[in-house]
């Protein structure tokens, strides 16, 4: 408790919620990470997108004087 109260006041929040609420997840356990799954190439979409039109943008610029 005087962990949590010591951590409330250096980030100036004062109230008894605040503290309930960092005690409440100290006393939460963290699950472990699961194993990670890695997607394999011939797993993904092939997929081709088109490059984006940016003539709009040029087109402000010119306008504005920049």
């Amino acid at each position: 408790m005087a962990r949590a109260m010591r951590d409330a006041f250096e980030y100036k929040a004062f109230s008894c919620e605040y503290v309930a609420n960092i005690i409440e997840q100290r006393t939460r356990s963290l699950h472990q990470p699961g194993a990670l799954h890695l997607t394999r190439g011939e797993d993904l979409l092939d997929l081709e997108v088109k490059a984006p039109d940016l003539s709009l943008y040029t087109q402000k610029e010119k306008k504005h004087g920049s």
